[in-house]
C-alpha cells in the first residue's frame, strides 16, 4: 500500500520492540516515595476535595483496589474497608441553580493521581456543574496491580452517571485519561455529550510515536528523565503498560469504517453522529509522548476541532495560566452546548 521496500539480508543492529512481550523495565523507589505519596493524598483529599470543594468520595475503599502493597494496612484503618469496586471517584453536589447543567467527567492522566492537577480541579469547580473526577489508583503510584478491563471501567462510569441520576456527561481528560474517553466514545457514544481531550494519547496509535517516546527512547533532554522516571518506569505503572494496557482497543479513529477497510483517503467532513461532534482537542506543539503536529493534521483534516499550543511540552498546560484559561472557556462551552440541546428539546 505504501510501496516501502526493504532491502535483503539481516541487520544484527535493528532490535524488534513488542510492547506487551518486552521485560518489564522498572525503576526501584524507596519506601519513603510511596509513604509520602501516601501522606500527601490524604491530606489534599481531606483539606481540598472534601473540605475546600465540597467533593465526597464514592466506589471503593477495598484493599489493594485503591492502595496496595504495606498501605493497605494504615489504609484500612484510616479508612474502612466498603464493597468491592473497581471505580474510584470523588463527586461535587453543584448549587441549586446549576442541578439541571450537564456534568462534568475528569479523567486524570499517569503520575501521582488528581493530586497532580489541584489548582485545575479547582477551576472545574468553580464552573458551579456537577463534577465527577475518576482517581486511577493503578497508574497513581499506588502500589496496586489490578487494573480493570475495557468492559468493567465503561460500565462502572455509566453506573456512576446513573446512580446520581445523570445519563450522560462532558468528558475532560489528559494524557492517558484520554485512553478511558476513547473506551468510552467507542462503547456508550450516547454517554458523551462532549468531550476536551489535552495531550490524547488515543489518536494515531498504530504509528510508533507515542510507544517508543514513551517506553523504549533513551531520554536526552531533562523533561524526557523526569517523563521517564516519575511516570514510565515505576513498577506498578510499567507494569501495567507493559502487560495490562489494552493497547489496540485505546485507539479512536475519526472514521472508523474507513480505517477498517483499508481506505487510505477519509471524507473531511465529520459526522454529526461522531461523539467527536461537540469536542475540543488541545495538542501541546512539543511533546514529548506524541507526535503532536501528525495528530493535528489528521484530525483537522477530518472536521475536528484541533488547537496546538504553541511552545508546550506533555501537560505544559498545567503550568501555563494562558492555556488553561482557554481550555476552561472551552469547557464551558462545549458543556453549555450540550444544556442548550436539552432546553430546545424541552421547549
Amino acid at each position: 500500500m505504501f510501496n516501502v521496500k526493504f532491502p535483503e539480508g539481516r541487520n544484527p543492529q535493528i532490535r524488534c520492540i513488542r510492547m506487551s512481550l518486552d521485560p518489564i523495565e522498572a525503576v526501584h523507589r524507596p519506601l519513603f516515595v510511596y509513604v509520602s505519596l501516601y501522606i500527601i493524598t490524604y491530606i489534599f483529599n481531606t483539606l481540598f476535595l472534601k473540605t475546600a470543594w465540597g467533593f465526597r468520595r464514592y466506589g471503593t475503599d477495598s484493599p489493594s483496589v485503591l492502595w496496595g502493597g504495606f498501605l493497605e494496612y494504615p489504609h484500612i484503618i484510616m479508612e474502612g474497608i466498603q464493597a468491592h469496586k473497581s471505580l474510584v471517584y470523588w463527586y461535587r453536589t453543584p448549587s441549586v441553580a446549576a442541578t439541571n447543567k450537564t456534568p462534568l467527567l475528569f479523567i486524570h492522566g499517569l503520575g501521582a493521581g488528581p493530586v497532580c492537577y489541584t489548582e485545575f480541579i479547582h477551576r472545574l469547580a468553580s464552573l458551579d456543574r456537577p463534577i465527577f473526577v475518576l482517581e486511577l489508583p493503578y497508574v497513581s503510584m499506588h502500589m496496586v496491580e489490578y487494573a480493570p478491563g475495557i468492559d468493567e471501567t465503561v460500565q462502572e462510569v455509566v453506573g456512576m452517571l446513573q446512580n446520581h441520576g445523570y445519563e450522560r456527561a462532558v468528558v475532560v481528560s489528559h494524557s492517558y485519561g484520554t485512553a478511558i474517553a476513547s473506551w468510552l466514545m467507542k462503547k456508550v457514544p450516547e454517554r458523551v455529550a462532549g468531550s476536551v481531550l489535552i495531550d490524547p494519547i488515543c489518536f494515531l496509535m498504530h504509528y510508533h510515536n507515542l510507544c517508543f517516546n514513551f517506553l523504549v527512547r533513551i531520554p536526552r533532554r531533562a523533561v524526557e528523565y523526569a517523563m521517564r522516571y516519575f511516570a514510565g518506569r515505576e513498577l506498578y505503572t510499567c507494569y501495567f503498560l507493559k502487560r495490562r494496557f489494552q493497547w489496540v482497543d485505546t485507539i479512536f479513529f475519526v472514521h472508523p469504517e474507513t480505517a477498517e477497510d483499508g481506505t487510505t483517503h477519509e471524507p473531511a467532513i465529520l459526522d454529526p453522529s461522531s461523539p467527536l461532534k461537540n469536542a475540543v482537542v488541545f495538542l501541546s506543539e512539543l511533546d514529548i509522548v506524541s507526535n503532536s503536529p501528525l495528530v493535528g493534521k489528521y484530525l483537522t483534516g477530518r472536521g475536528v476541532d484541533a488547537r496546538l499550543m504553541t511552545g508546550l511540552d506533555h501537560a505544559g498546560f498545567m503550568f501555563n495560566w494562558e492555556w488553561r484559561e482557554r481550555i476552561l472557556r472551552q469547557v464551558e462551552r462545549v458543556a453549555s452546548n450540550v444544556d442548550d440541546e436539552g432546553v430546545a428539546e424541552y421547549q
